[in-house]
């Protein structure tokens, strides 16, 4: 660096080819693919009407939705370009979230005389099932184990798949 401010200084900005190019196939891929309604379109094989489809259809939509894996599935189509392979692991979750109300209660002394006092309300909190269902996540493909006697695209004839996980105390 120089002490003369009047001269701008100049840096040399590299930018690899295969980056642009990857991420210009991984928007491509990803506009085509998740911007579907329903993400998962399925088909009848032997002769079931449409109308057999459309409920799953349904359901899988709103696995996809509720289930939050249209980010995971993101970064999923991603990962080819990165690594050479992409995998998600799924799993099922069942999401619980507290509703509070407010309810009336009756003061009874007993069984003496039950409208005798006027009901009083109060605040009470319950538990509620807020999402059932498939959930995906992102998978290192360093982190995933297969049956090596098999080749990664026909993993699932092997005796076992898994993935080291580091799974912290609270979790378990």
């Amino acid at each position: 660096a120089s002490n003369d401010m009047s001269q701008p200084e100049y840096k040399t900005l590299r930018i690899p080819y295969t980056y642009a190019a990857a991420m210009t196939a991984h928007t491509y891929i990803s506009t085509v693919f998740l911007s579907r309604a329903p993400v998962f379109q399925v088909e009848g094989r032997y002769g079931q009407s449409q109308m057999d489809e459309i409920p799953v259809e349904t359901y899988l939509d709103y696995q996809v939705t509720a289930g939050r894996m249209k980010f995971v599935m993101y970064n999923w189509l991603m990962d080819p370009f990165r690594y050479g392979v992409g995998i998600a692991g799924l799993y099922w979750d069942k999401e619980q979230i507290t509703v509070g109300e407010i309810v009336d209660v009756k003061e009874m002394l007993g069984d003496i005389l039950p409208g005798l006092f006027p009901s009083k309300k109060q605040y009470i909190e319950r538990p509620i099932t807020s999402y059932m269902g498939n959930k995906l996540y992102n998978v290192r493909p360093f982190d995933f184990i297969w049956d090596t006697r098999y080749s990664l695209i026909d993993f699932q004839s092997g005796e076992f798949a898994g993935e080291y996980a580091t799974t912290g105390l609270f979790s378990l």
